[in-house]
């Protein structure tokens, strides 16, 4: 939450080029819901998306890693789950596919764009750092359509 965002744009207009035309698969913290609501990832060719626990991700982790090494390497993972990404990230590359953690980009991306330069809950999504844990529901049916795996 630097107070200085004057390159904010360009740093987000670089980071949409990692996924720009890519087929992506998203591994998120449930109700995290990365790019819902916003054009962060509009540029991607196509989105799928598995849904792990939003906290203690790590207690899953065989089952998060059995999930993904289902993905066609083509695809580009990106994986917001805490510590977990940065583990799967790994082992996943060491296999030949291109994963990255983006951590908390979709919740900073939120925070530019309403030009705050607080952690503020953001409707419809888990923001930690905002403490707003338990979001409503969200009545999306292409976020919805691009679930294909949830674990619990």
């Amino acid at each position: 939450m630097f107070k200085d965002k004057s390159k904010s744009k360009e740093l987000f207009n670089l980071f949409k080029k990692i996924w720009e035309n890519r087929d992506v698969v998203i591994i998120e913290g449930e109700k995290s819901r990365i790019g819902v609501n916003n054009d962060l990832l509009n540029n991607a060719n196509s989105i799928k998306r598995i849904l792990v626990p939003a906290e203690e991700a790590y207690n899953k982790y065989d089952k998060i890693y059995k999930e993904a090494i289902k993905m066609d390497k083509k695809n580009l993972i990106l994986i917001a789950a805490g510590p977990t990404a940065t583990v799967l990230a790994y082992d996943l590359s060491k296999l030949g596919y291109q994963a990255v953690d983006i951590g908390h980009i979709d919740i900073e991306y939120e925070w530019f764009k309403l030009g705050t330069n607080d952690r503020v809950p953001i409707k419809g999504k888990y923001v930690n750092e905002a403490n707003y844990r338990n979001p409503e529901d969200i009545n999306n049916s292409k976020y919805a359509n691009e679930i294909i795996s949830i674990i619990k």
